[in-house]
């Protein structure tokens, strides 16, 4: 322990040395407390505006650990990860001599043996990348992305000058191991992003997960290098809103201007495709912005920048049953499903039930309507508030989410920031998972739509539905002749639908099947559909008893 304190004390590096000043000139730096877990004690007198300013003023990859760490809504509270997330984005374009020569060594050739032409001004710049506008010879309009030069390697030492945070007034409570893992999972984080193969891969995942590879960038492998990423450049349609707040975040690219589309649909829209790819998709993104989300004529979305995660399908089919749950509201089926995608320090089975105990009693308690501070506005409502309650329950009993937890709520942090801007008030997560929940049971899974026998099987029992109306109706006209008095009131009603009786009996039937049925439905849909089917039942009930004697 003396000997790691100091190595981060030494300050061998001017990267560390650099933090280090930057840490004391806002007043973060401080003796730290020895022997106190993680997040045990969170402060509210720590100035977290003048940790951002810090890590701002600490070079590239400070800021970028900043912005990794305003996404981590399992360690930080909501209002510390809003803050940390203002950190910009941007950076100082490269000059394009520099670019032009590291292009070059990476292609192996020059570059106007390849290209017709390229744009010396970047239309975008990031902290890890410039992207300029070129064209091919055979006439394709590309975005050349190309890695900024101080991440043409990867940069050892200002990760390991992340260090000095450890001794920041504001982490004093954090262990060395929970600091070692968070600086481990951002530097594991970066290597992915640096590699523009990778990049590549996961844009592809994309456009097979989507099927329609029309709505994501098409990647040309033929040009692609580990720190070279060329694309396809189509016209973009960002969103736009009635009171013009959209932005397009490519200014020297033609584009088609969304259609102002209301934010009450956008939001919801949004939310069914994030929730799509997290739980059916090979990749899903983690962080985001508006800028980096595109709007389609058919009211679909994609995703065009940020930073993706892999997902992991053996844990997608417990994060539905948690999601479901949460949508239904129901405490203790939440607490286990939550429960089994993390893990607890504690090494004691006595311990561990009691922790679990403890959990189910405050899962079965916890309210979500005051979780602001007072006079401040709420960053979520309804089921994501409940998804984000749940969560700092857990962690407050000694809980940890295992790694594809951790990118699943990252990514409800980015997603729950832009339905901030389009729609402050509903509950857009809720409507999107009912999205995909519809979609599921619809059969848009399409594998097991494909399947043939469960096509013939689907193909006659719908053949045999249609019949049934006709011969049940059939039926009951026999039966009605036999009475010759209620034969004639039968036929006397010329304006009664003649199959109103059977129209009844089905719909009793379907409303049978839904309630009590081997298929499980969520509840929120079964007391909405069972709601409508007895107001029917009920109108059609009226009609027949309406019907004159």
């Amino acid at each position: 322990m003396v000997r790691r304190k100091e190595s981060r004390t030494s300050l061998r590096s001017t990267y560390q040395q650099h933090l280090h000043a930057s840490l004391v000139q806002h007043q973060l730096v401080n003796e730290r407390t020895e022997g106190n877990n993680p997040l045990s004690e969170e402060s509210d007198e720590h100035d977290f505006s003048a940790l951002r300013l810090a890590l701002e003023e600490s070079g590239t990859v400070c800021r970028l650990f900043g912005l990794y760490l305003g996404t981590r809504i399992d360690l930080l509270p909501i209002d510390v990860c809003l803050e940390l997330s203002r950190i910009p984005g941007t950076a100082p374009a490269t000059a394009w001599s520099q670019a032009q020569e590291f292009v070059e060594q990476e292609l192996g050739n020059k570059i106007d043996q390849e290209f017709l032409a390229v744009e010396p001004v970047p239309y975008r710049t990031s902290l890890l990348v410039d992207s300029y506008l070129g064209m091919l010879k055979t006439g394709e309009t590309v975005s050349l992305e190309v890695l900024r030069n101080e991440f043409r390697s990867f940069p050892d030492d200002p990760v390991e000058a992340l260090w000095i945070l450890s001794d920041c007034t504001i982490f004093q409570h954090w262990s060395d191991f929970a600091m070692r893992a968070v600086i481990n999972d951002f530097a594991g984080e970066l290597r992915l992003r640096l590699d523009q193969l990778e990049t590549a891969a996961t844009y592809e995942a994309l456009a097979a997960d989507d099927g329609d590879a029309s709505v994501v960038p098409q990647i040309l492998r033929k040009y692609c290098r580990q720190g070279v990423l060329v694309l396809e450049q189509k016209s973009s349609m960002n969103w736009s809103f009635p009171d013009d707040r959209g932005r397009n975040s490519e200014p020297n690219i033609p584009f088609t201007r969304g259609h102002a589309a209301s934010n009450d649909k956008a939001a919801p829209t949004l939310c069914l495709s994030w929730l799509r790819l997290a739980l059916h998709g090979r990749a899903f993104p983690v962080t985001f912005r508006l800028d980096d989300v595109a709007l389609l004529q058919d009211g679909r979305t994609t995703f065009r920048g940020g930073i993706f995660a892999p997902s992991w399908p053996e844990s997608a089919e417990t994060l539905w049953r948690y999601l479901i749950a949460a949508a239904a509201d129901d405490p203790d089926e939440c607490c286990d499903s939550l429960l089994s995608m993390m893990t607890n320090a504690e090494t004691s089975a006595k311990r561990s039930d009691q922790s679990h105990r403890d959990a189910l009693a405050a899962f079965r308690q916890s309210v979500t309507y005051f979780m602001s501070a007072p006079g401040q506005q709420d960053f979520c409502s309804g089921m994501a508030a409940r998804l984000l309650r749940q969560l700092q329950i857990a962690t407050e009993l000694g809980y940890r989410p295992k790694p594809f937890l951790v990118s699943f709520y990252r990514g409800l942090f980015s997603v729950l920031s832009v339905v901030r801007e389009l729609q402050p008030q509903g509950d857009p997560v809720l409507e999107g998972l009912e999205g995909v929940w519809m979609t599921n049971i619809l059969g848009s899974a399409g594998k097991v739509m494909r399947m043939d026998p469960l096509v013939d099987m689907g193909s006659k029992y719908l053949a045999a539905m249609m019949e049934f109306p006709v011969k049940l109706d059939a039926a009951l006209s026999t039966a009605l002749r036999r009475n010759h008095d209620v034969g004639q009131d039968w036929q006397a009603e010329k304006n009664d639908p003649p199959h109103a009786v059977s129209v009844v009996i089905i719909m009793v039937a379907v409303f049978l099947l839904f309630r009590y049925g081997p298929v499980h439905f969520p509840s929120v849909w079964v007391d909405r559909l069972s709601f409508s089917i007895w107001c029917l039942i009920g109108i059609l009930v009226l009609r027949l008893a309406a019907r004159p004697q």
